[in-house]
């Protein structure tokens, strides 16, 4: 649907030439909520429009299900789909016929028909054809298998999913031991409703799968054995997430941080690694967990933790000389994967190697790629906030093996007041009285161990400037009533052209005092903008005004290539009332006859009325007010 906006222009003329400009500025909101509907061809359900539908499914206390109910006055038949923020039509199963993918719907006068929706997947049921919800995709009208083995019956009963024990939302296809073919794919389907199953399914939307109406057969690489029969596994299907996973996805832990020979480090941390196999466009995720075992005699050393809040496995120095056991596994939605088990040696290291290393990556490993300035600096040109490497990993060489050992990075700064270090951010305060050199020193660290010296980089940060470097120098004086409280503080608040000042913000950008009444700022903008602004004292409410205590319009300054300075006047605060008296405001629009206007020729024309002629410029619209005249007002344009 599209709205029509209309814009109109009202030009006012008064006794008093008072042009005003409001300009309202909004927080921008965040973004709504999705909003579900049930859509169809009766009057409460929209007649197929989304705006008009009145029957809303409401999230329940499991994110991405959905559920409402609605109870038929008139018995009869209906159809319907499920909506989504009107735009994304969903459907489940069956459909009304061959060529209607919609939802039918039989009832009875006074009947309640209750409506689950899984957003993820994009499933609508209801309680026609699935009286218990989610609990009736069971048995014949479980999710099925549709095109293994070139079997494409929805009601034969083969290739069925069942509900995993102790889960909801998830089911499991077990092809450990089957080598099935697919040679035109497969898709995913509600089975039991015949030719009328067809219309949800899980289908390849481009190289991932995707629940949905419609969609192509599932023939991707990663479902298949080497002989592209069905891959040998065990399939598991969310609804609630919108995922099609393998035990693959379960069992794709990958250590990292470990020697060559099975060994690690005492007093380091090892990592485990995890990326999802099957490709989702729901991205898949997988919580990780981990226990650690004693092999000599079978102790458990560490409780099962989960990886996912702490993302490192510590092992301390009192390990040295034990053999130890990971035993780790991953959680994908309701299900927990086998075991995925690795076996490691406690080893040392000489000190001396230690520091060695620690000496060749302060000195060769450290360069300026550990420096991530922002966008468009440099080391000889620093303004903005930036991140440094805190870790590096090289690989220490004993006895024939390699130990890859994570070295901390270590960060100092020679002037803490303009670059200061909290973690891998370097916080830049950039000097107000011209360029300054800072020193950064960095040295690696291993443990208690570190370098003998450290790398030290000269960085430059440039004087601070209000508003874009490189920018035209823009210098704003104000005058301002008698009447302002001496304590008030003066802003400027507008569009300035660049992200690097606060737009419209009435608090955004103080000025100095340098004189009675008398305020001042320097910004720096981008060369060929037109700015708008006004002043304030700290809010809307305190808005400069007229005289007479009326809107005014934003101030407007065109900036060129060169430096400007704008001196300005206020006249009056919104809260602090006019200074002036002014008459009443009579809004006129005189129509003159064409002949009274003459055109001058130099660019101007004159008009012809009681009392004599008056020149009137003819480059803008304009207010002319003469008591010697019955004319009042002209508006010419």
């Amino acid at each position: 649907m599209r709205m029509l906006l209309k814009r109109s222009l009202a030009l006012l003329v008064s006794i008093v030439l008072v042009f005003s400009l409001f300009l309202s500025v909004f927080p921008q909101q965040a973004r709504a909520q999705d909003t579900i509907k049930i859509v169809g061809n009766w009057q409460d359900a929209g007649n197929w429009n989304f705006d008009s539908s009145n029957i809303v499914l409401s999230e329940t206390s499991t994110p991405g299900l959905y559920y409402g109910e609605y109870t038929f006055k008139t018995g009869g038949s209906y159809e319907f789909k499920a909506v989504i923020n009107g735009s994304i039509w969903c459907t489940g199963a069956p459909k009304v016929a061959d060529n209607n993918t919609n939802i039918p719907l039989n009832v009875t006068d006074g009947q309640t028909v209750k409506f689950w929706f899984f957003k993820n997947s994009q499933l609508v049921i209801d309680s026609t054809h699935f009286p218990n919800g989610p609990d009736s995709l069971v048995g014949q009208n479980s999710f099925k298998f549709v095109g293994v083995n070139n079997e494409w019956n929805p009601n034969d009963g083969k290739y069925q999913f069942i509900r995993v024990p102790d889960a909801t939302y998830t089911y499991l296809y077990d092809n450990s031991y089957n080598d099935f073919s697919i040679p035109y794919g497969f898709k995913i389907i509600i089975g039991g409703f015949g030719n009328l199953s067809w219309a949800w399914n899980g289908a390849k939307e481009g190289s991932v799968v995707k629940f949905k109406e419609g969609g192509d057969n599932i023939d991707l690489k990663e479902f298949k054995e080497s002989n592209d029969n069905l891959l040998k596994t065990k399939f598991f299907l969310d609804i609630l997430n919108g995922w099609l996973f393998t035990e693959k996805d379960l069992t794709n832990i990958q250590p990292v941080d470990f020697a060559n020979n099975g060994s690690v480090i005492g007093g380091t941390s090892v990592h485990l690694t995890w990326t999802p196999y099957t490709p989702n466009a729901n991205p898949l995720s997988a919580k990780l967990y981990y226990k650690i075992i004693d092999v000599s005699n079978d102790s458990e050393l560490v409780s099962l933790t989960d990886y996912s809040t702490i993302h490192k496995i510590d092992i301390p120095r009192e390990w040295i000389g034990k053999t130890i056991k990971i035993i780790a596994n991953a959680k994908i939605g309701e299900i927990t994967g086998p075991n995925v088990e690795f076996t490691l040696n406690i080893v040392d290291l000489p000190q001396n190697l230690i520091v060695e290393a620690a000496n060749y990556i302060t000195y060769n490993s450290i360069d300026e790629t550990f420096l991530n300035l922002a966008q468009g600096d440099t080391v000889q040109n620093i303004t903005s906030n930036f991140a440094v490497v805190t870790s590096y990993v090289y690989n220490v060489v004993y006895e024939g093996n390699s130990y890859p050992l994570t070295f901390n990075i270590d960060w100092e700064s020679s002037n803490s007041s303009v670059l200061t270090i909290n973690g891998s951010t370097v916080v830049v305060t950039r000097p107000t009285q011209g360029d300054l050199q800072v020193e950064l020193r960095a040295r690696a660290r291993f443990g208690a161990i570190s370098a003998d010296g450290q790398k030290i980089f000269t960085l430059t940060v440039k004087k601070f400037l209000l508003g874009v470097d490189g920018g035209i120098p823009v210098t704003f004086n104000v005058t301002v009533p008698d009447y302002t409280p001496d304590n008030d503080n003066i802003y400027i608040a507008g569009d300035f052209k660049t992200d690097k000042l606060p737009k419209w913000d009435p608090v955004g950008i103080k000025l100095i005092k340098v004189g009675d009444k008398k305020y001042s700022i320097t910004m720096y903008l981008p060369p060929n903008v037109t700015i708008e602004y006004k002043y304030t004292r700290g809010s809307w409410s305190k808005v400069e005004k007229d005289a007479f205590g009326n809107e005014i319009s934003n101030r407007v300054l065109q900036i060129n290539n060169q430096a400007v300075t704008k001196n300005d006047v206020v006249e009056a605060f919104a809260d602090l009332g006019a200074v002036k008296q002014g008459l009443p405001t009579v809004n006129l629009v005189i129509n003159v006859p064409q002949q009274t206007v003459i055109d001058t020729g130099d660019g101007g024309r004159v008009i012809k009325a009681e009392g004599g002629a008056i020149s009137v410029p003819n480059t803008k619209n304009t207010v002319l007010i003469d008591i010697r005249s019955a004319l009042n007002a002209i508006i010419l344009k």
